[in-house]
């Protein structure tokens, strides 16, 4: 699944990523992936979605940050990375309260330093990925 979407072009147009997006949600939640691998998939898609500038359409980023929500997991650090990249790149607004939220409890060191590393970084302004472009 990875090779897929690491060989897609870098620039994409925004309504085509959001097919992409779309087609991914569907395959991880049919399809027993590895959760760190349907998550390097996702940042890939973010990766590509964030170089157009443009955000996703609500329902869109809904449906993901759902998704996000189902499969969050405060005990491995490879989990929370992945999460950070995305919620930055993709303004995932919900999940970026529950990261921050977290925060008041007993996280390991790696997973506590991920998120308070990306609320430094977008607090403020999470939902505008180009904020101060």
């Amino acid at each position: 699944m990875i090779e897929y979407y690491k060989s897609l072009p870098d620039y994409m147009p925004i309504d085509e990523l959001e097919k992409l997006f779309r087609r991914f949600l569907i395959n991880v939640k049919t399809t027993n992936f590895r959760i760190e691998e349907s998550l390097e998939a996702l940042l890939e898609l973010a990766d590509r979605q964030w170089y157009t500038y443009e955000l996703l359409s609500e329902d869109l980023k809904a449906e993901i940050e759902e998704w996000l929500l189902s499969i969050i997991d405060f005990e491995s650090d490879e989990i929370i990375e992945y999460l950070t990249l995305i919620v930055g790149r993709l303004g995932l607004s919900k999940l970026y309260a529950t990261m921050k939220g977290s925060l008041t409890g007993n996280l390991k060191k790696e997973v506590r330093q991920e998120i308070e590393e990306i609320v430094e970084e977008i607090d403020g302004h999470v939902e505008n990925p180009y904020y101060g472009m």
